[in-house]
C-alpha cells in the first residue's frame, strides 16, 4: 500500500518517528487531547524479525479481563501478520530483556503513565527501556491502545464484521521514540444496526465503539463492558416513573386542553404511554428524585451481587414519553411562556432532580431530550452541569419542525433551520448528545442513496457544537441495506476518534481494501449517487422515489455499467465480488419498483427475471451478513 489513511508512511511495518509525531498532532489533537510522554532512546525497537519473535507480551499482574483480551488480540494479529508467536507472560514472571508491556504494569508507571489521571478510555503507548508499553485507563483504555497500536504499527484494518486487512510482513518494529497518549473525541459512540451477531459486537469494539442496544445492555468484561444507562431504560422513561404514581394524585399527570387530567400508565406499560407528567408540579419532581434514587440503589445492589466488576451506570434518562400530548395546565403553560419554549419547563424540572442527585451521586449524569414539542432551545435557563441534552431531529418524513433531511449533511442549505437549532442549543447547554438517523422511515423499500461526504461534514459540525454523546439509528435489517453501508460505518468510527481529520484519505483507503481492483469504479459509483441525488431539490427523506426526477433509465443504466465493470475486475475473488455485488441491492429493488414508470421512457435494457433472481440472492447475502429482521 502506498499510503495509509491516517497519514503514516509505512516502510515494511515500521512507522517513522516523524510521521508518528505529525500524525498524532493531525489525527488526535481534538477534545480528548494528545500529549507527549516519556519514551526510550531513538532507534528501531524490533519486535519481530524474520518471522521470529524478539520479545514477549508482558501482562500486568492483576490485569482486568479487558487487558487480558488486549494481550490476546495483540498476540493473535501479530501472529497473523508476521507468523511469529509471542508468548503472554505475567509481569512478575517475566525475566526477559524485551517485551510488549500490556495494561497497568510497573514499567508503564515508571514510564510516565499516571493511571489515576488517565480517562476510562484513554490510551498510553510508548517505547521504554528497550520495550514497548501499551497501557491506559480502565475499563477500556488499554484495549483501545492495543487496537491503536495494531492499526498504526502493523497496518491492521477492520473492514467489516467478517473481514480484516492483515498485511503479511516478516518484520515488525517501531521507532525508539514511539510515544502517544490519546483517546476518543466523543464520550459515547453507538451505531445501532440491530444485529445481535457476536462478530458484529467484536467488530464494533475493535473500532472503539462503546455503546450497544441503545446503551442499555452491558458489554462483556473482556470488551471493557460498555457505556450504559441505568434503570429503567435509556430513553423515554417518564412512563416508568409514572406507573408508580399514587392513585389519589391525578394532578401528577398532564392536563389536556379541556382541563382533564390523564390517567397514569398501567404497572406493566413497559414505557408505553400516550400522555405526559405534569412537570411543573413540585411533588412530581420530588417523586421522580426519590424514585431515581431507588433505581440507582437497585442497579448498584444488583451489580455488587453479581460480583463481576462491572462499573456502575453513570447515565440515567429522564426523557419524556414519546408523544406530543404535553401538559396544558396553567403552571406548565406559564413556565413554557416564561422560557419561550416548552423545553424550558423540562430543564427546570430536571434541574431540580439534578440538584438532588448531585448531592449524593456527583458522578451521575442525567439525560433529557430536545425532541418534538420540547425541541426548541429555551431562553433564560440552562441545564445543570450534570445534565446532558440529547437533540433528536426526526427526518422530514415525520413533518416535525424544524424539518431536516437526515440523508444530507447538516451543512446542506435544506437543513439551515435544523442547523440553527443546534447552534441555539450549543449556547444553552455545555453537554450535548444526539439521537440521529441514517435512514428514511417512510420509505421501507430500498432505493439508491449515500451520504458519505455529508456524514463527515455533519460529524465535524456536531463536534464544533460541543457534542459528547453520539447515537444513531441505522437499522440494517435484511431489507434496509442502502449503498456503501460498510464505508459509512468505517468512516464514522474513524471520525468518532477525531472529527477534525480529512475524511477523503479514510474513504480512499477503505475503497482500495474493500473493493481491490474495482476501487476506482466503486469511487465512481459513489460519486454518481452523491452527484445525482443533489439534483433533487426536495428533502430526500420526504420525496418518494417515484417522484424523483433523477431516478430515470439513464441513471440505472449508468450504475449497472459501473457495477458490471467492477464485477469483472474482481470475478476471481469471491469476497471482493460479494462486496461489489452488495451495491446492486438498492438499485435492483428500486428498478423493479419503478419498472412501469421507467417503461414509459422507452424499452428497458434489463431482464426483469434476472433482476428478481439477483435481488433474492442479494437479500439472502445481506441477511447473513448483518442479521436483524425484515
Amino acid at each position: 500500500m502506498k499510503k495509509r489513511a491516517n497519514g503514516l508512511r509505512m516502510t515494511g511495518m515500521i512507522i517513522t518517528a516523524a510521521a508518528l509525531t505529525a500524525s498524532a498532532a493531525a489525527m488526535w489533537g481534538c477534545r480528548s487531547g494528545t500529549a507527549a510522554v516519556k519514551s526510550g532512546g531513538v532507534g528501531e525497537l524490533v519486535l519481530v524479525a524474520g518471522a521470529t519473535g524478539q520479545c514477549a507480551i508482558v501482562l500486568a499482574d492483576g490485569a482486568t479481563a479487558a487487558e487480558q483480551f488486549a494481550a490476546e488480540e495483540l498476540a493473535s494479529f501479530i501472529r497473523r501478520g508476521t507468523g511469529a508467536g509471542l508468548p503472554i507472560l505475567k509481569e512478575s514472571e517475566f525475566k526477559g530483556a524485551r517485551g510488549i508491556y500490556v495494561g497497568q504494569t510497573r514499567l508503564a508507571q515508571k514510564s510516565g503513565a499516571a493511571f489515576e489521571k488517565l480517562g476510562p478510555e484513554e490510551w498510553f503507548i510508548c517505547s521504554a527501556r528497550d520495550s514497548l508499553v501499551i497501557s491506559g485507563g480502565r475499563p477500556r483504555g488499554t484495549l483501545y491502545g492495543a487496537y491503536e497500536f495494531l492499526e498504526r504499527a502493523a497496518g491492521i484494518r477492520f473492514l467489516d464484521a467478517w473481514s480484516e486487512h492483515v498485511p503479511q510482513r516478516p518484520t515488525l518494529s517501531v521507532p525508539g521514540d514511539f510515544a502517544l497518549r490519546s483517546g476518543p473525541a466523543f464520550a459515547r459512540r453507538e451505531i445501532y444496526i440491530v444485529s445481535g451477531q457476536s462478530n458484529q459486537v467484536l467488530f464494533q469494539v475493535r473500532h472503539k465503539i462503546n455503546s450497544f442496544a441503545n446503551a442499555y445492555k452491558s458489554g462483556e468484561a473482556k470488551y471493557g463492558y460498555a457505556m450504559r444507562f441505568g434503570s429503567p431504560y435509556s430513553t423515554h422513561t417518564h412512563a416508568y416513573y409514572a406507573e408508580a404514581f399514587p392513585s389519589n394524585h391525578p394532578e401528577y399527570c398532564a392536563m389536556d386542553a379541556n382541563g382533564k387530567r390523564a390517567a397514569p400508565p398501567s404497572p406493566d406499560c413497559k414505557g408505553r404511554w400516550d400522555h405526559q407528567v405534569c412537570m411543573s408540579n413540585p411533588e412530581v419532581r420530588k417523586f421522580f428524585a426519590a424514585r431515581l434514587r431507588e433505581y440507582i440503589k437497585a442497579d448498584r445492589d444488583r451489580i455488587m451481587k453479581e460480583g463481576k466488576g462491572e462499573p456502575f451506570p453513570a447515565l440515567y434518562s429522564l426523557v419524556p414519553s414519546d408523544n406530543v400530548n404535553k401538559c396544558l395546565c396553567p403552571a406548565c403553560k406559564a413556565a413554557a411562556d416564561k422560557y419561550g419554549a416548552y423545553s424550558g419547563l423540562l430543564i427546570e424540572f430536571v434541574n431540580t432532580i439534578a440538584d438532588d442527585i448531585a448531592a449524593v451521586h456527583p458522578e451521575i449524569r442525567l439525560t433529557i431530550g430536545a425532541y418534538t414539542f420540547y425541541a426548541d432551545a429555551p431562553k433564560g435557563i440552562k441545564p445543570r452541569d450534570n445534565v446532558i441534552v440529547y437533540i433528536a431531529q426526526l427526518g422530514a418524513e415525520f413533518n416535525a419542525l424544524p424539518k431536516r433531511d437526515a440523508l444530507r449533511s447538516m451543512e446542506h442549505p435544506l437543513n439551515a433551520k435544523a442547523k440553527q437549532m443546534w447552534l441555539d442549543w450549543s449556547k444553552v447547554s455545555r453537554s450535548l448528545g444526539v439521537h440521529d438517523y441514517w435512514t428514511a422511515w417512510s420509505q421501507p423499500h430500498l432505493w439508491p442513496h449515500a451520504n458519505i461526504h455529508g456524514l463527515a461534514q455533519t460529524l465535524k459540525f456536531y463536534h464544533r457544537c460541543g457534542l459528547q454523546h453520539f447515537f444513531v439509528e441505522d437499522e440494517l435489517m435484511g431489507s434496509r441495506i442502502h449503498n456503501f453501508v460498510d464505508l459509512q460505518f468505517y468512516l464514522a468510527a474513524k471520525l468518532f476518534q477525531n472529527p477534525l481529520q480529512d475524511e477523503q484519505p479514510i474513504i480512499d483507503e477503505f475503497m482500495e481494501l474493500y473493493y481491490g481492483p474495482a476501487a476506482p469504479d466503486m469511487k465512481k459509483l459513489l460519486a454518481c449517487i452523491e452527484k445525482r441525488q443533489e439534483e433533487e431539490r426536495g428533502m430526500l427523506t420526504a420525496v418518494p422515489p417515484s417522484s424523483r426526477k433523477y431516478f430515470e433509465t439513464r441513471f440505472f443504466v449508468e450504475a449497472d455499467k459501473i457495477i458490471s465493470e467492477s464485477e469483472k475486475k474482481v470475478s476471481g475473488n469471491p469476497k471482493l465480488l460479494a462486496n461489489v455485488q452488495q451495491e446492486r441491492l438498492a438499485f435492483d429493488e428500486a428498478l423493479l419498483f419503478l419498472w412501469k414508470k421507467l417503461e414509459k421512457e422507452g424499452p428497458l435494457p434489463f431482464k426483469r427475471g434476472e433482476i428478481l433472481a439477483r435481488l433474492r440472492q442479494g437479500y439472502e447475502a445481506a441477511y447473513k451478513k448483518y442479521g436483524g429482521w425484515g
